[in-house]
């Protein structure tokens, strides 16, 4: 026998499509609110920063050997890295051969300070040369006798010997002037004339042989390989230099994160920047985790610049695998 459920369907079908469709515009007025005041922005070019210590080379040369692992723990005054000095046998060489010029000047100076030449004097007799005119006059033989004998080892130039020789026959001029009643009777005589090299003179040589051979010794030691040192406690962190890489003095090779905790930056245009707080959730995507961090400082842009930067703190916790210089994407939860 048929039964007859059409009274019965029809009431439910009459007041449940209502419902079902009440429900969906609840739901989707859910929806609009939750991303009105829950909405967020995506930067896509974030980076892994914190607070750096740079360890740089002092001289030119090339990365022999990295002694830590990218983000190993390490102490202040462990060793980081060896480095070889672009040092070659033809540097030493020629420093060499300064060292030995230096070295033969030096023992020339000090002979030449112990000799005496002679010279032959005519002195007028007509009359008595003023004490001036012949202190020059013997002022001027000495320089003479010096810078002769240093322009034969080669100290002096050819032109600072004449100069020294004219002034010879300049002051012998005003010692003995001519005269026109005729020439004056004059004695001659010999006369044991000094070196003319001082000890300033010696101590000079002396000074320049020291440099020679100290910039020597120093050449020779930095032919040896030389450590880098960690300068703090902290993170080492690579920044891309390789081992055989070649290096200039004062560049970069290692970062020492020193702080327990690293954060991103992102740039954002003033549009941007003017919708986000400090303290609001930010969804991180780094080295394929993806991590919760907080925004924690928003910075005006520099006078050069358009762009603030916003920082947002990792905890530290969740560090692991995360490195300087890394690319992240950030979703910043904004209210409206």
């Amino acid at each position: 026998m048929e039964v007859d459920i059409s009274h019965k369907v029809i009431p439910i079908i009459k007041f449940t499509l209502p419902i079902i469709v009440l429900i969906a515009v609840i739901l989707n007025i859910c929806i609009w609110l939750y991303g009105q005041y829950h909405a967020y922005i995506t930067f896509y070019d974030v980076r892994v920063t914190g607070s750096f210590l740079q360890t740089k080379t002092l001289t030119d040369g090339t990365l022999e050997k990295l002694l830590v692992a990218d983000g190993q723990s390490v102490t202040a005054g462990q060793p980081l890295a060896q480095i070889h000095p672009n040092i070659t046998q033809k540097d030493i060489d020629n420093l060499q051969q300064a060292v030995d010029q230096a070295q033969q000047q030096y023992d020339n100076m000090v002979s030449l300070s112990k000799q005496t030449s002679t010279k032959t004097i005519s002195t007028p007799q007509a009359s008595a040369p003023a004490a001036v005119d012949d202190s020059q006059y013997q002022n001027a033989l000495a320089q003479e006798s010096k810078m002769k004998q240093l322009y034969d080892i080669g100290a002096v130039s050819r032109s600072e010997y004449e100069q020294a020789a004219a002034a010879v026959e300049s002051a012998k001029a005003i010692l003995n002037p001519s005269s026109g009643s005729g020439t004056p009777s004059a004695t001659t005589s010999v006369v044991a004339v000094p070196s003319g090299v001082t000890q300033e003179d010696i101590q000079t040589a002396l000074t320049r042989l020291n440099q020679t051979k100290l910039a020597l010794e120093d050449a020779q030691k930095n032919t040896d390989t030389t450590e880098l040192y960690a300068s703090a406690d902290g993170t080492v962190y690579y920044t891309g230099v390789k081992e055989g890489d070649n290096l200039s003095a004062g560049q970069n090779i290692l970062d020492i994160a020193t702080s327990n905790y690293i954060w991103l930056e992102a740039k954002a245009p003033e549009e941007q920047a003017v919708k986000l707080k400090e303290g609001a959730y930010a969804e991180c995507k780094v080295n394929g985790k993806i991590i919760g961090g907080t925004v924690v400082q928003i910075i005006d842009p520099a006078s050069d610049e358009k762009n603030y930067t916003v920082k947002i703190f990792i905890p530290s916790d969740k560090m692991n695998g995360i490195k300087p210089n890394m690319i992240a994407t950030a979703k910043i939860s904004i209210g409206k």
